[in-house]
Order: structure tokens, then C-alpha cells, then sequence
């Protein structure tokens, strides 16, 4: 998204003193443009005080002055998914080697939220400041082809072909 078009929506949502979540989540890796994200997150925290700011990231360049970084821009919150590589299937020893590799990295301790066999693990890494969830699911089961515009991610879930039935 172009910066400008970035500050007349933090701008409009100030004008109705937005105060829900806001998230960031640069299709994958916000995180790839360190500077950009930062620069947009002290942008929505100074003109958004009230607003929840989450950022979404795969943790690949996560480590602990980054998020020294985003914890001073204002993020309230990090939620990291924990991706394996391209065509490996989900295995729940992999996830939690993952987890432990990144918590490790930050320094932070593990505290299990819920875990599901062969299908989902969740948990926080606890660190002063802000709520670092990290998760994964496995989308071949449980994942969302995004009414069938992604192709491949698995025979085992249901193609949505209509509109939510029972909006939040």
C-alpha cells in the first residue's frame, strides 16, 4: 500500500476515534521492510492511542532488537505462524522445534496455550511489554483456500462458495 494512501486511512479512522485492532501483515513478512513497518506503526500509535496494533509475521527475522523496535513504535501485540517449508507436511515435532528455535532466539519463556495432535498448536512467549502468540495449524486439514482462489492447499477442507452466513 502507498504511504499516502496508508496516512488518509490511519487520518479517517482518527476522525472516528478508532480503537479496535489494526493489523500488519505485508502478505507473509512485514517484517522484510523493517524501517517501512516501524515508520506506519509509530504513525498509527501516535494518531491511533487507543487502537490495538498487531503484527503478523512468520518470525524468520524476528530476534530481540526488532522487537525491542516494535514494542518502543507501539505494538501491542505479535502473532507469529510458524511455517515449514514449501510441500513439507505438518508434523508436530517440527512446529515445536520451531517454536523452541524462536523463543530461544528472544529469550523468552514457552507458556502453552492449546494444543490439538496433528493439528494445531498455540502458545505465548512470554516477554514484558507485549503478547507474542506463536501458532500453527495444519491448513491441510483445517486451512482456508480463500474461496478457492488458492490451488493446492489440501483436498481435506471445504471449498466457501458463498458469502459468510453469520458475520461477527
Amino acid at each position: 500500500m502507498a504511504d499516502d494512501i496508508f496516512s488518509g486511512l490511519i487520518c479517517d479512522l482518527r476522525t472516528i476515534n478508532y480503537e479496535k485492532e489494526l493489523h500488519f501483515v505485508g502478505y507473509n513478512e512485514p517484517m522484510l521492510h523493517l524501517d517501512d513497518l516501524l515508520g506506519r506503526i509509530a504513525l498509527a500509535r501516535k494518531l491511533l492511542p487507543r487502537a490495538r496494533l498487531v503484527v503478523f509475521t512468520n518470525g524468520d527475522y524476528l530476534k530481540t532488537p526488532e522487537l525491542e523496535k516494535l514494542i518502543s513504535a507501539g505494538v501491542n501485540q505479535v502473532t507469529i505462524s510458524v511455517h515449514l517449508p514449501v510441500n513439507r507436511p505438518y508434523v508436530d515435532e517440527e512446529i515445536f522445534n520451531r517454536i523452541n528455535k524462536i523463543a530461544k532466539r528472544l529469550g523468552t519463556p514457552i507458556r502453552p496455550i492449546s494444543y490439538v495432535k496433528d493439528v494445531m498448536i498455540c502458545a505465548q512467549l512470554v516477554h514484558p511489554g507485549i503478547n507474542i502468540t506463536i501458532q500453527q495449524t495444519d491448513y491441510e486439514r483445517l486451512g482456508s483456500n480463500r474461496a478457492g482462489t488458492m490451488e493446492a492447499i489440501g483436498e481435506k477442507i471445504d471449498v466457501r462458495k458463498s458469502a459468510i452466513d453469520k458475520p461477527i
